[in-house]
């Protein structure tokens, strides 16, 4: 095996830039569907992708099996183990786009406030949780990481069937001197590594 050269240049000059933590978007592909028109100013994926402020690659496990033999004990891969869960930072301007989509989304699951009493406590989506955003509340969300040029990286991060779960309080202070910032957790099936065209359509990683 030859000797490990010390020299980072040398080391380092085929691997390519680092990737920054600031250069992603975050889009939802079928979102129209579930939201209507909630931002006036632009279609729902751009409206909901220029306000995300934060959020997090996700992180993914496996469930150990554990089994006895002799005096030792073996351990043996089991189910994969996801967090299900995906916070994200929603920031709110003055067409109060962000409230009404969140709201609009929550109301397919369970509508809170029904025109008929007979219809109260149920879902309105004609799918119900349906798949991937059509024919229901359930949407498939999208990270996307750039280079430092801006161009996309080929690999993305879908979350499968994604839907709002919490709405966190957001004050309001007269003291104050900030924008007013949604903190918002969204339940997920699983995630993948994918592709995703110009369109946002994804494919298989």
């Amino acid at each position: 095996m030859p000797a490990k050269s010390f020299h980072i240049d040398n080391r380092l000059q085929n691997v390519g830039d680092i990737q920054r933590s600031y250069l992603w978007e975050v889009f939802f592909p079928n979102i129209e569907n579930i939201i209507g028109s909630s931002f006036p100013s632009s279609n729902g994926t751009e409206g909901m992708s220029v306000r995300c402020r934060s959020m997090v690659l996700p992180g993914r496990g496996v469930e150990v099996i554990p089994t006895n033999f002799m005096g030792m004990r073996q351990f043996f891969a089991g189910r994969v183990n996801f967090s299900h869960q995906v916070n994200m930072l929603l920031e709110e301007f003055e067409d109060q786009g962000v409230m009404k989509a969140l709201y609009a989304w929550q109301q397919l699951m369970f509508d809170a406030n029904p025109s008929n009493d007979a219809t109260a406590g149920g879902s309105t989506a004609n799918g119900k949780r349906g798949v991937g955003g059509v024919g229901g509340y359930a949407q498939d969300i999208i990270l996307i990481m750039y280079k430092y040029d801006k161009t996309e990286q080929t690999n993305k991060i879908t979350f499968k069937n994604a839907f709002p779960t919490m709405v966190s309080d957001v004050g309001l202070d007269y003291g104050s001197n900030d924008a007013v910032r949604f903190n918002v957790n969204f339940s997920y099936d699983y995630w993948v590594i994918s592709t995703v065209d110009s369109n946002k359509k994804v494919g298989k990683g």
